[in-house]
């Protein structure tokens, strides 16, 4: 049986979204409420291809409260096409595809009914994100509204704390939301539900952000002071475990992290001159030695970090090899000594001879 997945991956999505007047369509003895806005997203492979949107014109001034809680005006609604040509261009955008929404008997209901009366009719081939999300998700989220579950489920995206305060918006989350539900879906093993699988990535994320810290520290030590000082084999064998114990923590979990997460590892130091220029200046190191903070030292030592960020990067992200910190500590020796002017340090590792002590 083909998993939803690839069954959204191998053929054309549309994923749709629209405003309303109100939650009533089509039942008997109640004034019908009215689209307002349509917005839809094509997919191809499940990424975004193109983008379809139109406001409907409403015969009736809206209410405050209504405009209030949509986000539409009347102004925005002057000169935009009738409710038939709408679903028209819709229908034509949408043709052949599948259609894919959050909560989607929501919004085919209004575009079934109103399609119905306007001569349109739209792909019988949908799939609501709603109810995998529940399964997936369990009890972890407060509900089950999109912005809950797009925040749960991509806080990369939603942690700056956008709101999805447009119909578009909505739409480009249930896209979001369609290729991720999807694939987890799949590849999920034991039926491990969603909450664990972000709360898994959220603890490794926390794993490289402490040992982030520690080997911030030890590096710009190393690269302030060299290796005359008593403390360097100490700062740098701190520093080389740390990286070893990041990468072989996200290996175990089978769950590897974007390459902005480990770079994130060397954050601060050697972001830039000024940055490392900072910190020289607050003086936290001065217990281990004294220094003067100059420009010539700023660079040497921005330098230094950079060659070890540069150098280390093809290691931490291999998916094959687990190196052992001695490994590290040779490239973090070989940058102090070359005072960074070489960016792609090869490890280079004797284990006959201990690296911290050649």
């Amino acid at each position: 049986m083909i998993s939803l997945y690839e069954r959204l991956r191998k053929n054309k999505v549309v994923v749709v979204d629209i405003e309303t007047t109100g939650l009533v369509c089509g039942e008997e003895g109640r004034e019908n409420d009215r689209i307002l806005e349509i917005a839809a997203i094509r997919l191809e492979h499940l990424r975004p291809a193109e983008t379809f949107h139109t406001y409907v014109a409403n015969p009736q001034p809206l209410s405050e409260e209504v405009a209030a809680l949509i986000g539409i005006s009347d102004e925005m609604l002057a000169g935009a096409p009738p409710v038939q040509e709408a679903l028209k261009a819709l229908a034509e955008f949408a043709e052949g595809a599948i259609l894919v929404g959050y909560n989607l008997p929501f919004d085919c209901k209004f575009l079934d009914f109103c399609g119905a009366q306007s001569g349109v009719s739209f792909p019988a081939d949908r799939v609501d994100l709603l109810p995998i999300a529940k399964r997936l998700l369990g009890r972890s989220v407060e509900s089950y509204n999109l912005q809950t579950v797009w925040k749960e489920c991509l806080p990369g995206k939603a942690g700056t704390g956008k709101k999805l305060e447009t119909c578009m918006q909505q739409a480009e989350a249930a896209a979001d939301l369609a290729y991720l539900l999807s694939y987890v879906q799949r590849k999920r093993r034991n039926d491990t539900p969603m909450y664990r699988i972000v709360a898994q990535r959220r603890k490794i994320r926390h794993e490289v952000f402490f040992a982030a810290q520690q080997i911030a520290y030890n590096l710009l030590r190393c690269a302030l002071f060299g290796k005359n000082h008593p403390l360097f084999p100490l700062w740098v064998y701190k520093c080389a475990e740390k990286l070893e114990y990041v990468s072989r923590f996200v290996d175990k979990k089978d769950a590897k992290l974007p390459q902005r997460d480990y770079e994130m590892i060397f954050t601060g130091y050697n972001e830039a001159v000024w940055e490392t220029r900072k910190h020289l200046e607050s003086g936290a190191h001065h217990a281990y030695g004294a220094y003067e903070v100059t420009d010539e030292l700023c660079e040497r030592v921005f330098a230094i970090c950079d060659a070890v960020r540069v150098s280390c990067m093809p290691y931490l992200m291999s998916r094959t090899e687990t190196y052992h910190p001695d490994e590290y500590a040779s490239i973090i020796i070989q940058a102090v000594e070359t005072e960074g002017k070489n960016r792609e340090i090869k490890i280079e590792y004797d284990s006959k001879k201990n690296a911290l002590y050649r």
